[in-house]
């Protein structure tokens, strides 16, 4: 699973909200807002976290961080700026993270290899599934 750092408003606390999710079917992508903490923020930290167990976990010490950039916000916004937030997952393993702050169209592109299989193995692995059934 793939997510980034988010701060609760209230309570100051940090967390991973997870936008592709180990059993996604690939290529996956999701799009999700994401918004400022605080009155007067010029920039937001976006950190990629990736799932390091085999359990889904929102908790930081449960996933590693591969990678980070900020992106910018417009001066004098108040708490809640929305910044739109993209992941996509190729099947070759490469992820590629993008962040929009939707009244400048600021940008921040991050492009993550994962590690994921190459086309040869992705088609066989698809062939060994197809010959799978459930009952």
């Amino acid at each position: 699973a793939f997510g980034i750092v988010v701060v609760d408003r209230d309570t100051g606390a940090e967390h991973v909200a997870h936008l592709v999710h180990a059993n996604d079917e690939l290529p996956a992508a999701r799009s999700e807002d994401f918004f400022t903490v605080y009155d007067d923020q010029t920039s937001a930290d976006i950190r990629v976290m990736e799932q390091a167990g085999s359990v889904e976990s929102i908790e930081l010490i449960d996933n590693t961080e591969i990678a980070t950039g900020e992106i910018r916000v417009p001066p004098g916004k108040k708490a809640g700026w929305p910044i739109e937030v993209t992941f996509a997952l190729d099947a070759s393993g490469l992820l590629n993270v993008t962040a929009v702050e939707k009244e400048t169209g600021e940008r921040l592109e991050l492009k993550v290899d994962v590690g994921g299989m190459s086309a040869e193995e992705v088609e066989k692995s698809r062939k060994a599934l197809s010959r799978v059934q459930v009952t």
